[in-house]
């Protein structure tokens, strides 16, 4: 999202969210948000968004739990993920095109 100019990120461990929205501060830990507003985290403006991710992710083979996260295990091949970055990467710059997504 980043290399995309689109506001947000991604963080945690095994239990990847996905957060839409002002960048706070540089967290040292990936496993955490770039906001320390939790209004921010749980903001339902963004529900919209998330179920329209959740969608594109959906025509592209990748399941998310509503477009909030996606579940890493140990069964998720190299090739998974390299699927499902793909599809993150098509999807967000389908949004953009859209206009659901706007860039920095």
């Amino acid at each position: 999202m980043n290399e995309r100019g689109i506001n947000g990120r991604l963080y945690g461990r095994n239990i990847i969210h996905v957060y839409f929205g002002p960048l706070d501060f540089e967290p040292s830990d990936d496993t955490m948000p770039p906001t320390k507003d939790i209004q921010q985290i749980m903001n339902p403006a963004m529900t919209a968004i998330k179920t329209r991710l959740n969608l594109h992710l959906l025509q592209r083979g990748i399941a998310t739990l509503g477009g909030r996260f996606f579940i890493l295990s140990a069964v998720h091949t190299e090739e998974d993920i390299d699927k499902t970055i793909e599809a993150f990467g098509s999807t967000i710059d389908s949004m953009v095109t859209e206009g659901m997504l706007k860039t920095a």
